[in-house]
């Protein structure tokens, strides 16, 4: 079964929630997303290197902050956290 999390917002509450799903395995794609689309990213970097010793891992993106959000549309759990 496929899970997929979208957060809006990487500070200190998105950013855990986001380290929280990935070492549960409780999602299986989740999309960040934060005004700083460096800081979105760097997560990202950071979730990845966790993602190396689970298997399977969670399957993890940023999305462009002044871009289309059209692809949570497909979440299944939104966390704002902006």
């Amino acid at each position: 079964m496929t899970h997929i999390v979208g957060i809006i917002g990487i500070g200190h509450v998105g950013a855990a929630v986001a380290e929280a799903l990935v070492l549960r395995k409780s999602a299986s794609k989740l999309i960040l997303i934060d005004k700083n689309d460096a800081k979105a990213q760097a997560e990202v970097y950071d979730l990845a290197d966790q993602n190396t010793f689970l298997t399977p891992g969670t399957q993890v993106r940023q999305i462009q902050y002044d871009s289309d959000w059209q692809e949570l549309s497909e979440c299944d759990v939104l966390v704002m956290a902006a």
